[in-house]
């Protein structure tokens, strides 16, 4: 939802629907956060959750808190204000707390505030050591027999028929909340008049000080252009993207086709059989998905000669440490949490089309330097992923060693005594080597006449040439030299 509406930001011209947008993000934040708490409670039951404290000035909080409401406000004709009895209040907050203390009771009083109701914030420093935040709507009250039992967990009362998707827990965490912040919160109601929450907090100063801004920070403009009709170039690189939910392929779609050719899986298993058929140059996957998920998938990947080369980013919900450390460990270059910023996500995946070059440095000379110690830094590569590609171009190399001689020789019997398609080969050696099948095949064969060459230099070009597969001398003397940048004869002089 939230990256919906930064697509749709960018895309609106500058005016008022920009105010519009600029809400729905806001307040998908406060959706986000409101989620993460409500998963919290256990935790807190448990008293696993603790304050975060840092300084601040609690006016500018409120301030922007109620505009992000007003558009809300104008659209049920409600008048909200906001009333401060001092211009500055600098105290230790827990501002992502107090957010959502502030915005459940503020929904309560939007939800029973008639057409043109008000309802009104109040913020008061009753002394040096207390403030008192007022919450008070014009709305329908609530009723006596309900007053005692508004805090408690479940506790629906007399509205229950009226509101079927009030669960009876949001009151109930307020109130937990705000005792964690060793605040207090007390109701006053009369029905048809209103109602109104009252939240004392202690006046501290000794966190330390936070940012000072707590409006939303502009975006960082991308890279490249964003309309979602755009569509990437036939030399773009290909993304495969691999998710269960509809949605979620949808907005993904918007957001990377104009970077790059999309391919799309449902699951697991289907991202693995397509990634080992097509070969992208990327993938991008959920984690949670039925049949494989996105965890055995990037190991599966990881661990085929075809595929191992092929960077993987996970998109996940599940973000904690354990499960970030658990993508990694079976070769995930990526590992990005839900919801996910989409500047991040782009430019994650455009660093990672950078490492596709490391695998082209590396295997752009393999097979001269493969009987050599190397001092190359491997550890830009997984392990996996490296003894994979490794074992990937011996066995081209094993295919070359029995049939180099035969000048018949091509890249179709390559492929039959690989088992794999001549695209696969094609798009693996592009994504690895820059070097076609029978580019390689051309330099094994010139390695193995200067070879030939040094160990017998009493062999003629012509019969070093059809020793290697060559059926003509002259092509065979022309390929040699500009490759080593000597004649066959010198090196049969020189040794």
């Amino acid at each position: 939802m939230m990256g919906a509406s930064q697509l749709l930001k960018r895309n609106l011209p500058p005016g008022k629907n920009q105010n519009y947008t600029e809400s729905i993000l806001k307040e998908g934040k406060n959706l986000l956060q409101l989620i993460e708490e409500m998963i919290g409670v256990t935790r807190l039951e448990g008293e696993a959750i603790q304050p975060n404290y840092e300084q601040r000035d609690l006016v500018p909080l409120l301030e922007n808190l109620v505009a992000a409401y007003q558009p809300l406000t104008d659209l049920y004709d409600v008048e909200l204000v906001l009333e401060c009895s001092v211009t500055q209040l600098d105290m230790d907050i827990d501002r992502l707390r107090i957010q959502y203390i502030l915005n459940n009771l503020l929904s309560n009083a939007l939800q029973h505030t008639p057409p043109k109701g008000k309802i009104k914030i109040t913020l008061d420093k009753t002394n040096n050591q207390q403030v008192t935040l007022a919450i008070q709507d014009a709305g329908s009250g609530i009723h006596p027999d309900d007053l005692p039992h508004i805090f408690e967990k479940y506790y629906r009362g007399f509205e229950a028929e009226a509101t079927p998707f009030n669960y009876g827990l949001g009151l109930s965490f307020v109130k937990e909340l705000t005792e964690l912040l060793q605040g207090t919160i007390q109701v006053e109601s009369s029905l048809g008049k209103g109602t109104t929450f009252r939240i004392t907090l202690p006046i501290r100063t000794q966190a330390p000080k936070g940012n000072t801004s707590d409006t939303l920070a502009d975006e960082p403009a991308l890279p490249n252009s964003n309309d979602s009709n755009t569509i990437a170039s036939e030399d773009a690189p290909q993304l495969l993207l691999v998710d269960d939910n509809a949605s979620i392929q949808s907005y993904l779609k918007q957001l990377l086709q104009p970077h790059f050719r999309l391919l799309f899986a449902q699951n697991g298993e289907e991202g693995l059989e397509m990634a080992i058929e097509e070969i992208p140059d990327l993938i991008l996957s959920d984690v949670i998905m039925p049949y494989m998920d996105g965890i055995e998938m990037t190991h599966q990947i990881k661990m085929h000669q075809l595929t191992s080369h092929i960077p993987v980013v996970l998109l996940s919900a599940k973000n904690e440490v354990a499960d970030r450390i658990s993508g990694k460990q079976q070769g995930a270059d990526a590992y990005i949490g839900k919801p996910f910023n989409d500047q991040e996500l782009l430019f994650t995946l455009q660093n990672l089309i950078h490492l596709q070059q490391k695998w082209k440095e590396r295997y752009a000379n393999r097979y001269l330097e493969r009987s050599q110690p190397t001092s190359e830094p491997t550890h830009q590569f997984a392990t996996e992923s490296l003894q994979a590609t490794d074992s990937f171009m011996e066995s081209i190399y094993a295919v070359f060693e029995e049939n180099y001689a035969s000048e018949s020789f091509d890249s179709i019997q390559l492929c039959r005594q690989l088992h794999i398609s001549k695209t696969q080969l094609y798009r693996k050696l592009a994504s690895i080597s820059d070097t076609s099948a029978m580019e390689l095949l051309r330099n094994f064969r010139l390695q193995k006449a200067m070879e030939l060459l040094q160990q017998d230099p009493t062999l003629s070009t012509k019969e070093v040439a059809f020793r290697v597969g060559f059926k003509e001398r002259s092509h065979f003397s022309t390929l040699f030299t500009k490759k080593f940048n000597r004649s066959p004869s010198d090196v049969r002089k020189k040794g």
